[in-house]
């Protein structure tokens, strides 16, 4: 391990909200290896659209990454 990486805690939220992005349906989030996390959304819907948030944590520092995802078209039947 790099000095400083680890532990580190990789976390996603959606609309900016402390509320787990992995929270609202048809998305789900996963640790891939011990420095990356992957969101994944199944089947996008309109209300899916917004902006997500990537925040990771270690006790050497913090980042974040913000992203707005849109979506166009009709609801699904």
């Amino acid at each position: 391990d790099l000095e400083g990486d680890q532990p580190l805690s990789i976390n996603w939220h959606f609309h900016g909200r402390n509320q787990s992005a992995a929270a609202h349906p048809g998305i789900a989030t996963s640790m891939f290896g011990k420095r990356s996390s992957i969101l994944t959304i199944e089947h996008v819907r309109a209300d899916h659209a917004g902006v997500y948030t990537c925040k990771a944590r270690s006790p050497f520092g913090q980042a974040e990454y913000a992203a707005s995802l849109t979506v166009h078209g009709n609801e699904e039947v």
